[in-house]
């Protein structure tokens, strides 16, 4: 995000810095009328919410075995850090309990856990 007053960057300067990192002269912004407070409130905000989250392993796994291998590099993490992911995840203990569960498994149709309630496809 950047203040029109003063072009000043409030939020996504790690990205500023890896564009120019990369030799880059161009990047997508969105531009704001904010006043100076709330500009600055909204970088604090920002930062904060990074230092709040948290990766939800099996939706980042899935998301980073979708890309072809040249991209993963632009996503921060390494073919390793994938692998790691996808080690670490354990896979629902399903018993199909009857007729229609197993049916559902044969079409790949997504199963609802038992257990925890996640949807997954065999």
């Amino acid at each position: 995000m950047v203040q029109r007053s003063g072009m000043i960057v409030r939020a996504g300067n790690g990205r500023l810095a890896a564009a120019k990192a990369l030799g880059w002269t161009h990047i997508a912004a969105v531009v704001v009328d904010d006043s100076s407070i709330d500009a600055v409130a909204v970088a604090i905000a920002d930062n904060r919410t990074a230092e709040l989250a948290e990766w939800d392993s099996e939706t980042l796994a899935t998301l980073l075995d979708t890309l072809p291998k040249g991209v993963m590099a632009d996503t921060g993490f390494t073919d390793a850090d994938l692998q790691t992911l996808l080690a670490g995840l354990t896979p629902p203990d399903f018993q199909p309990g009857s007729i229609d569960d197993q049916s559902r498994l044969d079409q790949k149709a997504p199963i609802e856990c038992p257990h925890c309630g996640k949807e997954f496809v065999p």
